[in-house]
């Protein structure tokens, strides 16, 4: 709040009569109760206001749900082949009568931890291939190694939050290399 100086001739009056300097004591005081007042009530609504938009997910009524808006994406089979040498994999997909030959890498898994930056870095791991598409069964083979037939179970899973569309499908296939 900023004061405004009072001219020369001001000052003498207010001096001499105590009621003009009571008057200007408690118009100040009431002005700044009114903007300090206005200030806390916009400062309430804000905070009202957040705590409604934050805890509206967790409303299961349709009108008050809040969703993103992330799509799909693909859908389709996720295949993970665990136990493979390091190295670059050739991996075999075949479903519905066509094999698609799809390439992967695999090596050890690394945890790389910066106690500075307080981060943590993976790298690494098992060989993973992506399949576009909804298939019953496939039969997988590595680097010409047969790694048998599978039965899949495609599960809806909701990007945008549980009741929120889309609803999309997908299936994941682990299977270790070893075997």
């Amino acid at each position: 709040m900023e004061f405004q100086s009072v001219p020369e001739q001001n000052r003498t009056r207010a001096r001499g009569n105590r009621s003009s300097t009571n008057f200007m004591r408690k118009n100040l005081k009431h002005r700044f109760r009114i903007r300090s007042a206005s200030l806390r009530a916009r400062l309430l609504v804000a905070t009202i206001a957040l705590l409604q938009v934050s805890l509206s997910g967790c409303q299961e009524a349709p009108s008050n749900r809040i969703c993103t808006q992330i799509g799909c994406g693909d859908m389709g089979l996720s295949v993970t082949i665990h136990d493979l040498p390091d190295g670059e994999h050739e991996v075999a997909l075949t479903a519905d009568g066509k094999t698609r030959i799809l390439e992967c890498e695999s090596s050890i898994e690394r945890t790389v931890e910066d106690r500075s930056t307080n981060t943590v870095m993976h790298s690494g791991g098992p060989c993973g291939v992506f399949l576009p598409g909804k298939w019953k069964e496939i039969e997988v083979s590595v680097n010409g190694r047969y790694l048998g037939r599978h039965e899949l179970e495609y599960r809806a899973y909701y990007p945008n939050g549980p009741h929120c569309a889309p609803e999309c499908q997908g299936a994941s296939l682990e299977i270790d290399f070893e075997d």
